[in-house]
């Protein structure tokens, strides 16, 4: 067997196609993505889709947390709770990850501190609100919900934990959370960040680009809601969105994770955590090249 079939198959599968039930605006068309294999259990995908509401780019990184290999961690910037901020891209390459996504909304431009639960490693560093958190545990089992004050990892079996906000999907169906931060916001359209849990106990990173007419419109929460129920989520959340919407992961050839998305600042906001996925999966014998010329010259 090639080593390009076995990655193949050591993928989770990502769908041809994206959509969901209203108010997920009507697909018109969108272009067939071309999914990459990370690391073993690991994949990822970009999806552009023309809608009747404007154009969409999406990306997706699915993770198999069955996969013995693959592991995961929270990262708070700079390693500490108060600190100046970090990237994603940052985190990811300081760590080691393959792939990442940011997490919880932060006292930003001050303390820049998250404002829910934070578990590292099974510490816990910052405990839980009301609001929506993702929590993988030492079994390799992932929840999305709301976890209780009293949270004791060593005695709950969590080995990482980030916050957010608003859980999108419950048991498979759409769910307005009450402790939904910023309302006001929730038929905004935005770029959006958040983590879906399949039946099959696949977890999606997923952020959605927005603040670009043009190229990619964003969605408002319940329509993210509505990708998410489309993917086959059974529970979902939003992590923060807008300009800290960042999605990373290593792109084959590379040694280092990318930013997979257009972040809407410009470039890469500094925030206060992530949730990373690694692969302790031993490098094997090259089966190709990836050549990616710096620039391109036509000579006389």
């Amino acid at each position: 067997m090639s080593a390009a079939l076995l990655a193949a198959l050591l993928a989770p599968v990502l769908p041809a196609a994206l959509g969901g039930p209203p108010p997920f605006p009507a697909v018109v068309a969108q272009a067939q993505p071309d999914p990459q294999f990370v690391a073993p259990g690991i994949s990822r995908a970009d999806y552009a889709l023309r809608t009747v509401d404007g154009p969409l780019v999406v990306h997706i990184v699915a993770v198999d947390p069955r996969e013995p290999s693959v592991r995961f961690d929270a990262v708070l910037a700079h390693d500490r709770l108060v600190s100046s901020g970090e990237t994603i891209s940052s985190m990811a390459n300081r760590t080691g990850a393959v792939a990442g996504i940011n997490a919880d909304y932060f006292d930003i431009g001050a303390t820049n501190q998250p404002l829910n639960v934070v578990v590292t490693n099974g510490a816990l560093l910052r405990s839980p609100s009301t609001r929506a958190a993702l929590w993988v545990g030492r079994d390799r089992s992932i929840g999305i919900g709301t976890l209780r004050a009293t949270l004791d990892p060593a005695v709950d079996g969590i080995a990482a934990a980030v916050g957010g906000g608003p859980q999108l999907v419950r048991d498979g169906m759409p769910y307005a959370d009450p402790n939904a931060p910023a309302p006001e916001e929730t038929n905004r359209r935005f770029p959006l960040a958040g983590a879906a849990l399949r039946a099959d106990g696949t977890l999606l990173l997923v952020v959605v680009d927005g603040r670009r007419p043009e190229d990619s419109i964003g969605l408002t929460r319940p329509q993210f809601g509505a990708l998410f129920l489309g993917l086959g989520a059974r529970d979902a959340t939003a992590f923060d969105s807008g300009g800290s919407s960042t999605l990373v992961a290593r792109v084959l050839g590379d040694a280092n994770a990318s930013v997979l998305n257009v972040p809407s600042d410009g470039e890469e906001r500094p925030v206060a955590d992530g949730l990373f996925v690694y692969s302790d999966a031993p490098r094997g014998t090259p089966d190709r090249l990836a050549l990616r010329p710096d620039r391109v010259r036509t000579l006389p």
